[in-house]
C-alpha cells in the first residue's frame, strides 16, 4: 500500500479541489440525464425487435435470459432519469451516486443487447460508476450546503477531501486513457499494422461508411468528395489519431500534458464528425476531459467545499 502511495504521488492529480470534482459531477449528470431524455421513448420500444435479436450483454448476461418487458424497461429509465437529478445537484450522494450508477450501468448493458455493441456508451459508464462511489458531492452540492446530521447519514465528506477528489481524478483519467489507448493499439494490430499511419485504410473505412449511409440512410460525410480527390490529405490525420491514442497513457504524469492530449483528442472527434458525419457526443462535449483543466476557478465563492478555489499543490 506505502509503495502504491508512493506512485500515485508521482502521477497527475495527488490532489485536486473538491470543488472540480464536483462540477465534473455536474456536467456528468446534465450529460446523462440530456441522453436519457431523448432516448426515453426509443430505449423500452427495442423489446419489439423480437426475442431472436436478443444477445444479452454486460450485466445482462447474468441478469436476464430473456428481454425484460416494455414496461419493465419504461420503469427504468424513468427511475434512472429521477436518480440522476439528484446525482447531478449532490442531494444524498452517499445514496444516490452508487444508486444511480447501477441503475445506469444495467439500463445500457440493456441497450446494447440487440446484436450491436456501441462503443461510445463505455467511457461514459465507466466515468458514472467511477464518480458514484467516490465522494463527489463534498462541494458545489446540496450535501454541502445542507450539512448537520444529513451530511453524516447521506452525505459523504471524508477527510482529506483534496487527497480524495485527487485520486478520483486519477482513475478518470486511467480509465479515459486506457480507452483510447486500446482504440490505437486495436489500430497498429489490425491487419495494416503501423503501415495504417498511411492512411490508405482509414480512407477505406470512410469510403464503406460512405457506401452504408447511402444504402440505408441517404447521407455521406460532407468531405467524402474532397478526400477522395485529394488521400494524401488523410495520411497527417491518421499520424495524430495514433499519436494521440497511443499517446493517452502520458495524460497520467501531469495536468498539463492531459491538456494538451485533450485538445487533440476532441480535434480528432471533430474530425471524425467532419469526414463521416459521425457523432460521439460524450467526447464531443468536452465533459470527459474537464478533468484536466482548472474549472472550478470558474465557480468562485460558489465553490461551496473545502479549498474550492485554492492554489492547491497540484501538478502542472
Amino acid at each position: 500500500m506505502t509503495a502504491l502511495r508512493a506512485v500515485g504521488r508521482h502521477l497527475a492529480f495527488p490532489v485536486a479541489p473538491p470543488a472540480r470534482l464536483g462540477m465534473i459531477r455536474v456536467l456528468l449528470g446534465l450529460f446523462i440525464l440530456y441522453d436519457l431524455w431523448f432516448s426515453r421513448t426509443a430505449l423500452p420500444r427495442l423489446v419489439r425487435s423480437g426475442a431472436e435479436h436478443w444477445e444479452p450483454v454486460g450485466v445482462m448476461e447474468w441478469l436476464a435470459l430473456s428481454p425484460p418487458s416494455e414496461s419493465v424497461v419504461r420503469f427504468g429509465v424513468y427511475l434512472t432519469l429521477g436518480l440522476f437529478l439528484p446525482w447531478t445537484l449532490g442531494l444524498a450522494f452517499r445514496v444516490v451516486g452508487p444508486a444511480a450508477a447501477v441503475c445506469l450501468f444495467t439500463l445500457w448493458s440493456y441497450r446494447l443487447s440487440w446484436g450491436m455493441v456501441y462503443h461510445n456508451f463505455h467511457l461514459p459508464a465507466f466515468h458514472v460508476v467511477i464518480v458514484g462511489l467516490m465522494p463527489a458531492a463534498a462541494a458545489f452540492s446540496l450535501d454541502r450546503r445542507i450539512g448537520g446530521r444529513w451530511e453524516r447519514w447521506l452525505g459523504w465528506q471524508p477527510r482529506g477531501a483534496e487527497e480524495w477528489t485527487g485520486r478520483t481524478l486519477q482513475f478518470l483519467t486511467l480509465v479515459t486513457a486506457l480507452t483510447y489507448l486500446l482504440a490505437g493499439l486495436a489500430k497498429v494490430r489490425g491487419e495494416w499494422g503501423w503501415a495504417w499511419a498511411n492512411g490508405q485504410n482509414l480512407l477505406d473505412q470512410i469510403g464503406y461508411d460512405a457506401v452504408y449511409k447511402d444504402l440505408l440512410s441517404g447521407g455521406a460525410g460532407p468531405l467524402l468528395p474532397f478526400l477522395y480527390q485529394h488521400p494524401a490529405l488523410l495520411m497527417p490525420g491518421a499520424l495524430l489519431t495514433l499519436v494521440v491514442e497511443l499517446g493517452a497513457p502520458f495524460t497520467l504524469l501531469s495536468p498539463r500534458l492531459g491538456r494538451v492530449w485533450a485538445v487533440g483528442i476532441w480535434g480528432m472527434h471533430c474530425g471524425i464528425v467532419a469526414c463521416m458525419d459521425i457523432w460521439f457526443t460524450y467526447p464531443l462535449s468536452f465533459v470527459p476531459f474537464l478533468l484536466f483543466f482548472p474549472i472550478e476557478r470558474l465557480l468562485g465563492r460558489w465553490g461551496n467545499g473545502p479549498s474550492a478555489s485554492a492554489g492547491l499543490a497540484e501538478p502542472t
